[in-house]
């Protein structure tokens, strides 16, 4: 299990996670990396270098209107503003980054579309509820959110119990619910810990918990606030097929599509994984664009950090 990293504003993907002593020339070490970089670049599946707006990013016709929609949103807060006029469509199908520097108004945004931002102005339309006239309890039912903090979303006793809080707050438990706690449980890691306490987890686990509380109602809309923090290359690729198993359940048979937000610091994730890249930077959405074409406009714009060193 690896620390939670810690950023300073420049993001360095997945290298603040290797070890001191692997960083030295090691060639056994850089096998073992290799392999689990390669197993997870498997995993991952083949590079997305189309955006899935207006299509699905399969090629499939994205069904229904936008899951997100602001327009002209400014939060301020203190005599700060934090989000200065954003205006912003996510269509079924989406899997959206969203990139940019410490205090840039990220976190900010993914809780507006939760109704947990107050508006100064502007308007949201979340899963097609207004914002802020919808509660947050019936949001709840269509939106997971995995907060930036591990520890602000921990509220039960036991790790099962934790895992499965969401589901049963909103009368979705059940023994398939029950079913899917336990292996999701077992591929994190978690089995044998069941029933410790939650806050006796590691960070890297507490935030692979927190997914799991956060999926298991099958929301429609998943807002992931840096869900990769504290993780391994395996653990990595065991979130993500968590993100994509919950919104592949929308695919079919009824044709409802789901989608996802996740703020991250690591660009080959976003390059494997994501269909469209948000820079967000003093309040604003400085870049918006497919992932492959938004990487080289952060080159042009000089955030080198940003950028996959392959890119």
């Amino acid at each position: 299990e690896t620390p939670a990293p810690v950023h300073d504003g420049t993001p360095t993907g997945l290298r603040c996670h290797i070890p001191a002593a692997e960083r030295q020339r090691n060639p056994a070490a850089e096998r073992r990396r290799n392999k689990a970089q390669g197993e997870a670049q498997r995993a991952l599946g083949p590079r997305i270098t189309e955006p899935a707006a207006p299509n699905g990013g399969d090629g499939k016709p994205a069904i229904g209107g936008p899951l997100v929609a602001l327009s002209d949103v400014v939060v301020q807060a203190k005599g700060h503003t934090i989000l200065d006029g954003i205006s912003l469509d996510v269509r079924p199908g989406e899997v959206v980054a969203v990139l940019g520097p410490n205090g840039g108004g990220k976190t900010t945004l993914l809780h507006s579309l939760m109704g947990l931002a107050r508006l100064s102005a502007g308007s949201i339309r979340t899963c097609d509820l207004p914002i802020p006239q919808t509660p947050v309890s019936r949001l709840a039912r269509h939106v997971g959110l995995v907060f930036q903090n591990a520890d602000h979303q921990l509220v039960a006793e036991t790790v099962f119990e934790e895992a499965v809080f969401a589901a049963r707050s909103l009368g979705m438990l059940g023994p398939a619910v029950e079913e899917h706690a336990a292996r999701l449980l077992a591929e994190a890691g978690l089995a044998d810990r069941t029933h410790d306490h939650p806050f006796r987890l590691s960070w890297g686990q507490k935030r692979r918990l927190n997914l799991i509380s956060a999926i298991l109602h099958r929301p429609r809309l998943l807002l992931l606030d840096e869900p990769f923090a504290g993780q391994d290359w395996e653990n990595v690729v065991f979130l993500l097929d968590a993100i994509r198993g919950v919104l592949a359940e929308h695919t079919e048979p009824n044709g409802k599509r789901g989608a996802c937000l996740m703020v991250t610091h690591d660009p080959r994730v976003v390059l494997h994984s994501c269909t469209r890249l948000l820079f967000v930077s003093d309040g604003t959405i400085a870049l918006d664009a497919p992932v492959p074409e938004a990487f080289d406009r952060l080159l042009e714009m000089g955030h080198d950090a940003y950028v996959p060193p392959s890119t």
